[in-house]
């Protein structure tokens, strides 16, 4: 059976991207879409970042609008998963430490 849309419309509908202390994640947005994208610190994995995930939001989200940094921090998932009555307030996620 053919498919009714493009398979790069799939992936945009049904996929995020997730990346960790990678500059490029956030350079790459506005090719990929900020609203495919999602950031992680992958605890608690010997890789990431905890404790020091703050810092690294900080260091990797320089420039960011805070619209776009809390898309990418959590209003994708939130949205992703249908999560919006637990959704945190921006300002937790968009000040600097």
């Amino acid at each position: 059976q053919p498919l009714k849309c493009k398979p790069s419309a799939y992936l945009r509908e049904r996929n995020l991207w997730g990346f960790m202390k990678d500059p490029l994640g956030v350079r790459l947005r506005h090719d990929v879409g900020v609203k495919a994208l999602l950031w992680g610190s992958d605890f608690a994995h010997a890789t990431g970042d905890w404790p020091e995930s703050r810092r690294v939001i900080d260091e990797t989200f320089v420039g960011v609008p805070a619209d776009e940094r809390y898309a990418m921090l959590a209003g994708n998932a939130m949205e992703f998963f249908h999560l919006k009555d637990t959704v945190p307030e921006v300002s937790d996620l968009t000040r600097a430490a």
